[in-house]
């Protein structure tokens, strides 16, 4: 009985090792985007734990002896399919899936899961015990092997490249150089701000460019390194890594002392050198009362007298504060007095918008509106700041994505959204303003390689 007892004790203790294992995946990748993305996993993982404990406690004490084997088992395998899938499932799937985009990529993912599962539940208690320590080893090893790979592999970076301006103007003179990135910023949806800038006396050129992805994840990395993530995920608090690319923000040296820095889910603020920087994050959802019950009534329906015009404002508070937090960090940035350079990734013209039960279109329209007002305000506060030149770069990471905001973001999916032709885009702009002579963009065709404006302008 006692060897049982021990067999089944550790059991259980691998599993609350491989729960830990996930626990920490999950909070590297909080801790990376700080966007309050993993509460959903994490209250699942939480749950989890909660079961496994209750069976270990009821196994332990010898209650439903003849199936013992049977129940700690299979509760000892949904637990370790939950954490596989926190950890690597999600990817693979997606790799897979997106590849032959067919149901029949994840029923044979289920029919395989379920073979393995008979298989296990039948193996001998020595058997069983070594199948235990080579899932224990494998999962701890991915998550502890991430980190160690970056602090080996990951490259140290100077940014921005180092170009002939700095050194070529005059002594004495002072330059404010801004670098904006306006997400989900349509090529179609960037003539008013080349107006804008021009209607302000600059001088504009502006290009469209095709982007590196569909995504600000691929996107960011991309744009530091020039190499391409295709699959990117957090593989430590500061790194992101997609197969053997790796950009930890934690190797970049700010190659000038005057750069600010604003921005959010990325950690910017890593980047090391810089004179000013604010991430700003999104409110963590976790003790969110009101989220909890609209997370619940999504999906039962109750409380009954809930409904979407009830969860809408909980849907986008966070969202909506982090933007005015964002727009906020960037009126503090020093560049304001004392020139510079600074690079500001802003969550607009990006969904949602603010008027409750709007479209999405009409809340694009809305941002649209805000980001111009944002773009206003930098000019007109670079004028203020001592210096002769005045450079601002304007570009985007990917255009609208409609048919994922229709399907993802529920206060527009249960307004029947749809997607119209005239936000339909797939290239992203590039505009380029300053009160001197403007660089030759010729060389540039996708939007990863806008810092070599940076390199390029004299």
């Amino acid at each position: 009985m006692t060897a049982r007892v021990q067999l089944r004790m550790g059991d259980f203790v691998a599993v609350h090792i491989v729960l830990s294992a996930a626990a920490v995946e999950l909070g590297m990748r909080e801790l990376y985007h700080r966007f309050a993305a993993e509460t959903l996993s994490m209250g699942a993982l939480a749950a989890l734990w909660i079961v496994v404990s209750a069976v270990a406690v009821i196994g332990v004490a010898g209650l439903s002896a003849p199936f013992r084997p049977l129940i700690c088992r299979t509760v000892l395998l949904i637990a370790f399919g939950g954490c596989a899938w926190v950890l690597f499932g999600d990817g693979i799937f997606k790799a897979v899936g997106g590849r032959f985009g067919s149901a029949y990529v994840p029923i044979a993912g289920m029919l395989l899961a379920l073979a393995i599962a008979a298989w296990i539940i039948r193996l001998e208690e020595a058997q069983w015990a070594t199948a235990r320590r080579a899932i224990v080893a494998g999962c701890v090893l991915f998550v502890a092997v991430q980190p160690a790979l970056v602090a080996f592999l990951a490259p140290t970076l100077s940014w921005p490249p180092a170009g002939g301006s700095a050194a070529e103007r005059p002594a004495g003179t002072r330059s404010s150089t801004v670098f904006l990135l306006l997400d989900e910023l349509n090529a179609t949806s960037a003539v008013p701000f080349a107006a804008l800038l021009e209607q302000r006396g600059l001088r504009v050129k502006t290009k469209l460019l095709t982007p590196v992805g569909d995504g600000t994840a691929q996107f960011i990395p991309a744009m530091f390194t020039g190499l391409r993530f295709e699959d990117p995920k957090p593989c430590s608090p500061s790194s992101v890594c997609s197969g053997q690319n790796i950009l930890d923000f934690g190797r970049i040296i700010a190659s000038r002392s005057d750069i600010d820095v604003v921005g959010f889910s990325q950690p910017y603020c890593s980047i090391r050198g810089l004179r000013y920087c604010e991430r700003v994050p999104v409110a963590l959802a976790a003790f969110d009362l009101d989220r909890w019950r609209c997370a619940a009534w999504r999906r039962t329906g109750f409380p009954r007298d809930t409904s979407i015009a009830d969860c809408e404002p909980v849907y986008n508070r966070a969202w909506a504060g982090m933007v005015r937090g964002t727009v906020a960090a960037l009126g503090r940035a020093p560049i304001w007095t004392q020139g510079g350079f600074l690079f500001a990734h802003l969550p607009l013209p990006h969904p949602p918008g603010s008027t409750p039960g709007a479209s999405l279109q009409t809340h694009y329209q809305e941002n649209l509106g805000r980001a111009l007002e944002v773009v206003a305000g930098i000019v007109a506060r670079a004028r203020q700041a001592p210096g002769d030149q005045l450079r601002i770069v304007i570009f985007s990471d990917h255009p609208l994505r409609q048919e994922m905001w229709c399907k993802s973001h529920l206060p527009y999916t249960l307004n029947h959204c749809v997607a119209v032709d005239a936000l339909n885009d797939t290239q992203v702009p590039l505009i380029v303003a300053g009160n001197g002579e403007l660089p030759a963009l010729d060389g540039i065709a996708g939007n990863d390689q806008v810092f070599k404006v940076a390199a390029t302008w004299r």
